[in-house]
C-alpha cells in the first residue's frame, strides 16, 4: 500500500514501503517486500534533465560551462539525487528556482543549495519564512514580484509570476531550449483533478490563458508531477477551466449557496471528464474562490 503523508507545507509526498504481509497460525511470522525509491533521469534536450523523483516530483536540471540549475528540489531522498546529479557531471549547483512553495518543491533546499543562489516569487519567500520548520538555509535569497530574466550557460531564462494552483506560483521560460516549467499548474488525474485546497480558480485561469499566449506549440512543457503533460494538454485545461467558469459562475451570481448550487449540478454535461467526475471539488473551489472573475 502507498502511504501519503501531509508535510506542513501542504505538499503530499509518497512514502517508499510497499508492505505485503502474511501471518502464519503457528508462529506468527510476517514478510514485507520492499520498493526502493527510485529515480528517473530523462534527457529532453541538450544540456537539460528531468529527475523523476520516485514518482514524487519532476526536478528540471539545466547544466552547461558556467554550472548546473536546478528548477525545484524535491523533499525527500536528497542522497539519490546527488547521486544522480554527480552521474550527470553536476557537483555544485549554482542556482536553484523555486516553481512555489509547497514542500515536495523546496524541502530539499538548503542540502542541495548549499552555495546556490535560490531564486522564487516575493510570495513564496514570505509563505516559507512563516513556515518555522523550514531551514533558513533553504530560503529564498532572490525574489521577484512580477517577472525577471536570468542570462546563465548562453540562455535566457524568463521567469513569470503566474498564480493559481497556489498564490506564489511561477513559470520558468528557457526560451532559446523552449523549454517551460509550469509547476504544479495543469489538471491530470489521479492527483490533479481540481484547483485544491491551495488552489484559486479564476487566477488559473487568467495564468493558463497567458502561457497559451506566451509560448509557442513547439514548447516543451515539464509539468511538476507528470512526464506526459504538453502544449495541447495546457490549452486544454485552459478552454476546460474557462468552461467550469461559464457554467458555474451564473449560479453564484444569483446568490445561491454551496449546497444549491451542487443539487443544480452544472457541470454534469461538461465536455470536459475532470470537470464531471470531480464536479463538488471545482464547485467548491469557485463558491470559495469569490463570486466574480474581477477577483482574479
Amino acid at each position: 500500500m502507498k502511504h501519503f503523508i501531509v508535510h506542513k507545507s501542504m505538499v503530499v509526498s509518497i512514502l517508499l514501503l510497499l508492505n505485503t504481509s502474511f501471518c502464519s497460525s503457528k508462529n506468527g511470522l510476517h514478510a514485507q517486500t520492499i520498493i526502493k525509491p527510485s529515480i528517473q533521469v530523462t534527457r529532453v534536450a541538450e544540456n537539460f534533465y528531468t529527475l523523476d523523483v520516485h514518482d514524487i516530483v519532476n526536478i528540471l536540471v539545466f547544466t552547461g560551462p558556467h554550472g548546473a540549475l536546478l528548477v525545484d528540489t524535491g523533499c525527500e531522498y536528497l542522497d539519490l539525487i546527488k547521486a544522480e546529479l554527480k552521474e550527470i557531471g553536476i557537483d555544485k549547483i549554482k542556482y536553484i528556482i523555486n516553481t512555489h512553495s509547497h514542500g515536495d518543491h523546496v524541502e530539499g533546499n538548503a542540502q542541495l543549495g548549499q552555495d546556490a543562489m535560490i531564486i522564487s516569487s516575493q510570495q513564496c519567500r514570505d509563505i516559507l519564512l512563516k513556515d518555522d520548520n523550514f531551514p533558513r538555509a533553504g530560503l529564498p535569497n532572490l525574489t521577484f514580484s512580477d517577472s525577471m530574466s536570468i542570462h546563465f550557460n548562453d540562455e535566457i531564462i524568463r521567469l513569470y509570476f503566474m498564480p493559481g494552483h497556489t498564490d506564489d506560483d511561477i513559470v520558468v521560460h528557457f526560451t532559446k531550449a523552449n523549454i517551460v516549467c509550469i509547476g504544479d499548474i495543469g489538471f491530470f488525474k489521479p492527483y490533479f483533478c481540481s484547483p485544491g485546497i491551495s488552489g484559486n480558480v479564476y487566477k488559473i485561469e487568467k495564468s493558463l490563458f497567458r502561457m497559451t499566449n506566451l509560448f509557442s506549440d513547439k514548447a516543451i512543457i515539464i509539468h511538476g508531477h507528470t512526464s506526459e503533460y504538453t502544449m495541447s494538454d495546457l490549452k486544454l485545461n485552459t478552454e476546460m477551466v474557462k468552461e467550469a467558469i461559464m457554467l458555474v459562475r451564473p449560479l453564484i451570481e444569483q446568490g445561491l449557496d454551496l449546497n444549491k448550487i451542487k443539487e443544480q449540478a452544472p457541470l454534469k454535461n461538461s465536455s470536459f471528464s475532470l470537470l464531471r467526475e470531480y464536479s463538488e471539488k471545482w464547485i467548491w473551489n469557485m463558491v470559495r474562490d469569490k463570486k466574480h472573475p474581477s477577483n482574479k
